[in-house]
């Protein structure tokens, strides 16, 4: 499974950008015309920084047009005190 990034362009009705999960280009445009039609589709291929960490910041959109935002999308399983914990003993 591939992610893909979708831009709907500056006039969409809600985020700008949103994801996509599909097996490859081909399979992420044709689940993708299901929703709207897009702007532009691309594969989401994290570079690494100095320190090879693959980080992608996200923004929080204010109204969702289809699917779920980014933070109802995860269940926070782990508390601060706890993923300190888990850096403690790395």
């Amino acid at each position: 499974m591939k992610t893909f990034l979708i831009d709907w362009g500056e006039n969409c009705k809600g985020a700008r950008f949103a994801l996509i999960q599909a097996k490859d280009l081909h399979h992420a445009v044709w689940e993708t015309d299901i929703i709207g039609s897009p702007f532009n589709i691309a594969e989401l291929k994290l570079k690494r920084n100095e320190e090879e960490v693959r980080y992608l910041e996200i923004a929080q959109p204010e109204d969702v047009f289809c699917g779920v935002s980014i933070l109802d999308a995860v269940e926070w399983k782990h508390s601060a005190e706890e993923i300190f914990r888990i850096w403690e003993g790395a």
